[in-house]
């Protein structure tokens, strides 16, 4: 069993600093990716990683995958990228 989350937050530490990974956002999804991993969406600004993404870059290397798009100018940082264009989805069929 897998998780995908396709919600985020921009929160900060002291109303000044962005979130490290340990607002109650992340903190949950670090604790729920040891039962089951997560795919999370990075964001949508530019160069800054949405909660719960940021758990992702915690030093004790949770299952969490950040997705970002591959076209980064529009998309948060992440751990990985995609690279599928908005065509070769309609065009996806499963394996059979």
């Amino acid at each position: 069993m897998i998780a995908n989350i396709s919600v985020g937050a921009y929160n900060r530490k002291w109303l000044v600093l962005g979130c490290d990974g340990s607002c109650a956002l992340c903190r949950t999804a670090e604790e729920t990716s040891r039962e089951i991993p997560l795919f999370v969406a990075a964001g949508n600004v530019p160069g800054k990683t949405a909660c719960p993404a940021r758990a992702a870059f915690l030093p004790s290397k949770p299952h969490i995958i950040a997705f970002g798009r591959g076209d980064e100018a529009t998309s948060g940082i992440a751990t990985h990228y995609s690279i599928a264009s908005p065509a070769a989805l309609l065009e996806f069929r499963p394996l059979k």
